[in-house]
């Protein structure tokens, strides 16, 4: 797949389902949701506790993330 051929809508065809685990994961503490779709030396970057970590400390300084899509951006 050659990203640079894809149309606007193309990429976000692409990247919202993605987005969307990564918010929807962050928002639920749920690594494995927040990774899905990441590379095995992707996953072995965010490390289960500091992500718990990082999303406690987020969301008591400044909330959840908002329900929606990345095109609507």
């Amino acid at each position: 797949m050659t990203l640079s051929l894809k149309t606007d809508t193309e990429l976000l065809e692409l990247a919202t389902p993605i987005m969307d685990n990564l918010m929807d994961g962050s928002t639920e503490r749920d690594w494995s949701k927040h990774v899905r779709d990441f590379t095995e030396d992707g996953k072995q970057i965010v490390d289960r506790a500091a992500f718990a970590q990082q999303c406690e400390e987020y969301q008591s300084r400044h909330g959840y993330f908002k329900p929606g899509k990345l095109s609507e951006f």
